[in-house]
């Protein structure tokens, strides 16, 4: 998948934000993150539940591997180095939601 997970990677100081507006729940959206994140947080600006894989055509259908991020949670990513960008796919479980990426390089 071109991740590389280092204990002590070099610190992050590149932010940068991407925002995805899903306006129907139960389809899959996407979002590279470049070569060099070193760490993502991904939320709903609203408290409901998503979906996330890193492999087309899981979310959207809750098809094994996703992971789900509880209302009101974020998911987190620490100690990343990408050799090559990754597409991270998400779907809403509710219609009409915005879906914020922050990722440091």
């Amino acid at each position: 998948m071109g991740v590389r997970e280092y204990p002590e990677a070099a610190a992050a100081s590149s932010p940068a934000i991407f925002t995805i507006v899903v306006p129907l729940k139960n389809v899959e959206h996407s979002q590279v993150l470049p070569i060099g994140t070193k760490q993502i947080s991904v939320q709903l600006r609203k408290s409901k539940e998503s979906r996330i894989a890193f492999v087309t055509g899981k979310v959207a259908g809750s098809i094994e591997p996703f992971a789900t991020i509880k209302a009101g949670a974020a998911y987190n990513a620490e100690a990343l180095d990408l050799a090559a960008p990754v597409t991270l796919y998400i779907a809403t479980k509710d219609d009409v939601q915005v879906v914020e990426i922050a990722a440091w390089s």
